[in-house]
């Protein structure tokens, strides 16, 4: 299972999936594994960590194969290597024709059909790196538009946060103390010192 923010739910995949093992007579180990990454980067702990534990002629369940690879055409090939290497066989609930080539005994019923697995395997994971590769396209582009129309970029500005930091450098307290009283970065007080003139604090 993996999610890229915190704000997806992985409890809901968990369900998701075990109720397509439990539709399709599948036995689930009782280790899982999620994540919270980019499906772009191969160097994954916890993906590693189920094809470590995995044994040759496992299953390897997802909700959707961009769960597992959205990466680029070189990192792919090196992550399908470490599946090949175990005879593991991806399964989904968006492959219900590869999952209806499945015996009771968990095994793929024919040469046939892991030709056919691999084939489909393929042709997802590609169209999850296309999506992702113009999803980042259009964010490129929508930003550069925004940029010429002289929409400003990046964060909002914490204007209260701004304030209370003038606050207590005028009062005379050292940057660490400020930095530990509002968990704010030496960056941002170093922002507000450069806004304050040198003669209000001579004033003091």
């Amino acid at each position: 299972m993996r999610v890229s923010t915190v704000q997806q739910n992985i409890e809901r995949q968990e369900k998701v999936l075990l109720d397509y093992a439990k539709d399709n007579n599948l036995t689930v180990s009782d280790r899982y594994y999620w994540e919270k990454e980019s499906g772009a980067k191969l160097e994954r702990p916890q993906l590693m960590a189920l094809l470590d534990f995995a044994q040759i002629g496992d299953a390897i369940i997802v909700e959707q194969v961009d769960r597992l690879s959205r990466l680029n055409a070189s990192d792919w090939e090196l992550l399908k290597a470490k599946i090949k290497e175990k005879d593991l066989l991806i399964l989904s609930p968006e492959l219900p024709s590869i999952t209806g080539m499945i015996d009771k005994d968990n095994r793929i019923l024919s040469m046939i059909g892991s030709f056919l697995s691999d084939l489909v395997l393929e042709l997802l994971v590609s169209t999850a790196r296309k999506d992702l590769e113009d999803r980042k396209r259009r964010c490129d582009e929508g930003r550069k538009i925004a940029q010429a129309k002289g929409v400003k970029m990046g964060r909002p500005t914490n204007i209260e946060l701004q304030n209370k930091i003038r606050e207590l450098l005028l009062d005379g307290m050292s940057w660490s103390r400020i930095q530990k009283l509002l968990s704010c970065s030496r960056s941002t007080i170093q922002k507000v010192r450069k806004s304050i003139d040198d003669s209000e604090l001579s004033e003091l």
